[in-house]
């Protein structure tokens, strides 16, 4: 019974996070390429004034890009952000 049990855990333990990296990927294809941009950048460890500059874009417009994003990914913290991100840096690029 126990091998039986541990097989079903397993089984709903992989369901969860298949679950959970569907629900990440359609989040981030929410996300515009300049968000995605920013997102990529916040990733890499930039502040904003780093990011402005490498986009040619104000410091402002990073923090609309960077709010917009983390509503549209229902994070609450950059650490969240980036999180989301970060199993996915790959399509980000």
């Amino acid at each position: 019974m126990d091998v039986l049990g541990n097989a079903i855990r397993i089984d709903a333990e992989h369901h969860t996070a298949a679950h959970a990296r569907a629900v990440a990927t359609e989040r981030l294809g929410r996300l515009t390429p300049r968000e995605r941009d920013v997102l990529r950048l916040l990733a890499q460890g930039k502040q904003l004034r780093e990011i402005a500059q490498q986009l040619e874009i104000s410091p402002r417009t990073v923090e609309v890009y960077k709010a917009r994003m983390m509503e549209k990914l229902d994070c609450r913290t950059l650490a969240d952000v980036v999180r989301a991100g970060s199993g996915l840096a790959s399509s980000l690029r």
